[in-house]
C-alpha cells in the first residue's frame, strides 16, 4: 500500500537456474500477479533497518488502535507490539484464487482431481521406484520429520542469486 525501507520482492520467473527478476521501490499502489506455488519467490527484510526487527508470532493482528488516534496497532496475543500510522506499516495481502474461463471448464478441471490417498499412492510407487524404503503415513502428514525426509529424497532446487532465508537450515 505505501513505500517502506527494503521489502523487494524478487522472483524467477523464467526457473531457478535463471537469473530473478525484482519489483523493488516505488512499491506504493503496485500488484504483482503470479503463480507463486509454481514459481520460486522471495520477500527482501523489511526496515527499518536502523532498529532491531520486533518479532510477533502467527496469532498477531494488525487493527486500528481503536482511540481516534488514527494509528494502527501489532497487537500479539494481548500485548501491543508496534504502533503507528498506517502509512509507515507495509501491508502485503496474498489472495489465492483458482481462476476458470467459465463454469464449463471448472467442472471439466475439477472433475478428476486427486484426493489425499491418490497423492499418496502415487508418492509411495515412485518411492518405490527409487528404492526408497519411506511410505507416506496419512497420519505422518504433519510431521516435521517426514517433511525433512521427504526433502532428502525429493531436494528443492536452490535458485540463482537466492538470498539467505529464515527458513534455511541452520
Amino acid at each position: 500500500m505505501n513505500d517502506v525501507e527494503g521489502g523487494a520482492f524478487t522472483y524467477w520467473p523464467d526457473g531457478p537456474d535463471e537469473a530473478p527478476q525484482q519489483h523493488a521501490r516505488h512499491m506504493a499502489n503496485t500488484a504483482m500477479v503470479g503463480d507463486n506455488h509454481g514459481m520460486f519467490h522471495q520477500v527482501g527484510p523489511v526496515g527499518p533497518f536502523d532498529r532491531t526487527a520486533r518479532r510477533v508470532t502467527a496469532r498477531a493482528e494488525l487493527a486500528p488502535a481503536g482511540d481516534d488516534s488514527g494509528d494502527w496497532s501489532v497487537r500479539d496475543r494481548g500485548t501491543t507490539v508496534y504502533r503507528a500510522p498506517l502509512e509507515r506499516y507495509r501491508v502485503s495481502v496474498l489472495w489465492k484464487a483458482d481462476v476458470y474461463r467459465d463454469e464449463a471448464e471448472q467442472r471439466r478441471k475439477t472433475a478428476d482431481a486427486l484426493t489425499i490417498p491418490d497423492v499418496l499412492r502415487i508418492f509411495d510407487r515412485d518411492l518405490e521406484r527409487r528404492g526408497s524404503r519411506l511410505r507416506l503415513d496419512p497420519e505422518r502428514l504433519g510431521d516435521p520429520g517426514l517433511a525433512a525426509e521427504v526433502s532428502a529424497i525429493y531436494p528443492e532446487a536452490v535458485p540463482v542469486g537466492k538470498a539467505p532465508s529464515i527458513f534455511d537450515a541452520a
